[in-house]
């Protein structure tokens, strides 16, 4: 039985209070956070940590004494070694007000097949959605509960028999329903600048950081629909599921070399 936390108390899941049942994200409004756990430790933390603080600065009036992103660190710690161990878990922590306007937390790993985490050989096969299923405004950049493109992008793509869609607002392509874009364009990692009203992803932060130390450049910059079709590879990144290639958009397909070659620099040898 996988047990959660709901503000502090560690609960089977099949116990959990109504106003964390029954829906995707558990709670109407407020911010969450993804993390891969990999043998027993939240994956990346320090860059989650950050996003979380961001998310928590928009509640500056309503947090308790001590309420911190350390203090979830502790409690996720806590909820990850109150569980069975396995080899990768999705952990996800939401920050939401409840109703007596309190701020409150729920804490959920749930068990992860490898295949999530590890590179894909059948390329993704994604489309194109309009720019209705986001708000930009200030919390584009931050990961918000029951957003309308992480809630029905993956409706939407399954509905096409798609992996995932791209949205494009005023012909210029944000994110995914579920990640970061990267595409290789004249031999050159481009990637939506956080300007365009994407999320300031994780594994975004990290492969940028990292590829640079390498010696690999990568530029933000805004990507067209033009660009994108005409882009030489195209990968998806998030916290959870790292890098998956992009086989088509449309009728456009695209190769996986560079994007092979980065996972295998990154992450060949780790958990």
């Amino acid at each position: 039985m996988i047990r959660i936390n709901y503000n502090g108390v560690l609960i089977d899941a099949d116990d959990a209070p109504p106003t964390v049942e029954g829906s995707v994200f558990h709670a109407s409004t407020g911010y969450f956070e993804s993390m891969l756990v990999a043998g027993g430790k939240p994956q990346l933390w320090e860059l989650h940590a950050a996003r979380l603080s961001r998310s928590l600065e928009q509640w500056q009036s309503l947090l308790p004494s001590g309420f911190s992103a350390a203090f979830l660190e502790s409690e996720i710690t806590r909820t990850i070694d109150a569980n069975e161990p396995a080899p990768y878990w999705k952990l996800r922590a939401e920050l939401f007000v409840g109703n007596d306007e309190t701020l409150q937390y729920l804490i959920e790993p749930i068990t992860l097949d490898e295949t999530m985490v590890a590179y894909n050989e059948a390329g993704l096969r994604i489309g194109l959605a309009d720019n209705q299923l986001k708000d930009f405004d200030r919390n584009a950049n931050l990961k918000t509960i029951n957003t309308t493109l992480y809630v029905q992008g993956p409706m939407l793509a399954k509905a096409r028999r798609l992996d995932d869609i791209l949205l494009v607002r005023d012909n210029i392509i944000v994110e995914s329903g579920t990640s970061n874009l990267f595409i290789v364009k004249d031999g050159q990692l481009v990637t939506p600048p956080l300007e365009a009203g994407c999320i300031a992803g994780v594994m975004r932060t990290y492969l940028m950081a990292r590829l640079s130390a390498a010696g690999l450049q990568v530029s933000e910059r805004l990507i067209s629909i033009a660009d994108l079709l005409n882009a030489e590879e195209v990968f998806l990144t998030n916290a959870v599921r790292r890098i998956k290639w992009v086989q088509s958009v449309e009728d456009s397909q695209f190769t996986n070399h560079l994007s092979s070659y980065i996972y295998s620099l990154l992450f060949s040898g780790r958990n």
